[in-house]
């Protein structure tokens, strides 16, 4: 599976962001995603960062649901845990080093790579051919618009390069539609999603922001 496996339109799609944190129960995950409306799911423990053993117990919950929904599961930061629970793909945000390991011994899943500030860091990790490059960072999306550096990244790298780009949105979705417009190929949404009163009910809605934009690509 790849990530332009998941996104065969043209069309910006949702990829969700999930700190295992948030404790949301694989019921209520399986309800978030039972409308097709994210290609992927990235598992992270960024707010609050445990033992290796906690984050796989609590993404070994997660991610049977993610895949039997139809979307990637993918894990952030810990190759073991991703290879144990035989995640989609591997996550990465620290350094090109890392980047390069896991490109050379996961080539049974996709491995993408973020925090990208600017553009001689996105080409330095272009060049390893990751198979996508996030701008923004996990777990940081607690303001209500984009941040307009991913935006600028985003719209730099997707008009230019062909390896798949995620730009990450803001906690409002009043302001997705700026991240649709760069034409990034996927867009990353978790404070937006799961902070609101009903995350499907967001997911939805963000999605059909994303329709009103299907004849402006």
């Amino acid at each position: 599976m790849t990530m332009a496996e998941q996104n065969p339109t043209n069309q910006s799609r949702i990829v969700l962001g999930l700190d295992v944190s948030r404790a949301v129960t694989p019921a209520q995950l399986a309800t978030v995603l039972q409308g097709g409306g994210a290609a992927c799911v990235i598992l992270h423990n960024t707010r609050a960062p445990t033992n290796e053993a906690a984050f796989q117990t609590q993404a070994a919950a997660l991610v049977p649901v993610v895949q039997a929904a139809g979307c990637a599961a993918i894990i952030a930061g810990d190759s073991r845990i991703a290879g144990r629970l035989k995640a989609d793909g591997l996550h990465i945000e620290s350094d090109l080093q890392a980047l390069e390991t896991a490109l050379g011994k996961q080539s049974a899943m996709m491995v993408g790579y973020g925090n990208l500030r600017d553009r001689h860091s996105a080409m330095q990790a272009g060049e390893r051919q990751p198979h996508y490059l996030l701008f923004g960072r996990l777990g940081h999306d607690t303001k209500a618009a984009p941040h307009p550096r991913n935006l600028a990244l985003g719209e730099w790298w997707a008009s230019l390069m062909e390896i798949p780009c995620i730009v990450q949105g803001g906690s409002d979705l009043e302001t997705l539609l700026s991240v649709a417009r760069t034409g990034a190929e996927f867009i990353a949404l978790e404070e937006a999603i799961f902070s609101a009163a009903e995350p499907a009910g967001a997911l939805k809605r963000a999605n059909d922001l994303l329709d009103s934009t299907s004849d402006e690509r």
